[in-house]
């Protein structure tokens, strides 16, 4: 049963990345049952950040404490449960509030679950399962709006939840029938407060991991910022079905895992610094051209120019986590952990934003635009850190 655990890992962290994309054709359908504006409901995707971003810090200590079955099979449980909270909910304050738990639990079983491979399994074979749940995270975008388009064609927006709920409920069952029972001591000082905020404050304190995961902070909000407010821009504005939505997110994240495989061709080993200085300006021209040709009011043309975009960000995200992780040998996990905090906290307020501001392609534009504006001015102030690994 042992040899299935990787597999059900696998199953839980997919469950948690198409919790988002998955339910994002169903926002409008929310908006209309519940009673609330289209920005209430975006709420509910910024929420799910926050909540991501909220424990992460203490994850990793936690299961150094208790051990990592015990958080894991408590992150799938409460996934479970805030899932059936989220498909119960009859107001938007709990659905808020079950979709902030709901991150926090996603967050948490993929922290422990990578920590839980790295010691499991010898180095080949932990890279390789590793490989697998990144592949769940570049998959879920694609075909998470796909088969939330396809539920919403049969059943009311909870069935989504309810699907969740039970993926989750598999993964979690049989995890703890499969969880591999190595030895691995636990650590009674790993959660003491001041040795927390001395290595946390250590890690910021390193120049070249804070601005480059400030970068890569800056290019995920950009693809968040589509994710959030696309929903009412194609099913509201331009009244585009459940299903016709799913499918305008095709060529937008197929340009994004694009980037992704152009940068192994670009970079090679080594992060060159013409690269991200390259598509840095090829996003903030695109975002300009965005911004401009809004006017068109055409959808094919400024979804095409997001997607443009996009390909562009997903170039840099590979040397930018690249650059941050690997600048620690010994403080990795905890590194790890505050790279997540600063990246899902940053999105969480971005999108934040939108949820006071009229669903547009212009507005979108001119985000997008700040976003690589600022991007550019951080990737310079990187070109000029030169820390060594710690």
């Amino acid at each position: 049963m042992a040899r299935l655990f990787p597999f059900f890992l696998i199953l839980l962290e997919f469950a948690g990345n198409i919790s988002n994309d998955m339910y994002m054709p169903a926002l409008p359908e929310i908006a209309r049952t519940l009673g609330i504006t289209n920005n209430s409901a975006q709420l509910t995707v910024s929420i799910w950040f926050l909540g991501g971003a909220a424990l992460l810090w203490l994850v990793g200590p936690l299961s150094d404490r208790y051990g990592r079955r015990l958080m894991l099979l408590a992150a799938g449980g409460i996934f479970c449960l805030s899932s059936i909270g989220c498909a119960m909910a009859t107001h938007i304050v709990p659905l808020i509030l079950f979709r902030f738990v709901q991150g926090m639990a996603v967050s948490a079983a993929m922290i422990v679950g990578y920590a839980t491979l790295n010691e499991v399994y010898e180095d080949e074979q932990a890279t390789t399962l590793m490989g697998w749940m990144g592949i769940s995270a570049i998959v879920a975008p694609l075909i998470g709006p796909l088969i939330g388009g396809a539920v919403m064609l049969i059943a009311p927006w909870r069935a989504i939840f309810w699907i969740l709920a039970v993926l989750g409920a598999l993964s979690v069952g049989f995890l703890a029938r499969s969880f591999p029972f190595c030895a691995i001591d636990t650590d009674e000082h790993a959660l003491e407060f001041k040795r927390l905020i001395e290595v946390y404050k250590s890690i910021l304190s390193n120049k070249r991991f804070t601005f480059s995961t400030i970068l890569y902070a800056l290019g995920f909000s950009s693809t968040m910022s589509w994710i959030v407010v696309s929903p009412a821009i194609l099913m509201v504005k331009y009244g585009y079905t459940p299903m016709q939505y799913a499918l305008w997110q095709i060529p937008v994240f197929a340009t994004f895992t694009l980037g992704g495989i152009l940068a192994k061709t670009f970079i090679r080993r080594k992060t060159r610094p013409w690269v991200l200085r390259f598509f840095l300006a090829w996003a903030l021209c695109g975002s300009v051209a965005l911004t401009i040709f809004s006017f068109t009011e055409y959808p094919p043309l400024l979804v095409g120019l997001v997607s443009l975009t996009l390909l562009a960000r997903g170039v840099t995200f590979a040397p930018m986590s690249r650059i941050a992780l690997s600048i620690f040998t010994v403080k990795r996990g905890a590194a790890t952990a505050m790279f997540y905090f600063i990246v899902l906290g940053t999105s969480g307020l971005v999108t934040l934003v939108y949820s006071a501001l009229p669903n547009y392609f212009v507005v979108l534009g001119i985000a997008l635009t700040i976003l690589s504006l600022v991007s550019v001015i951080v990737n310079r102030t990187l070109a000029k850190t030169d820390v060594p690994q710690q």
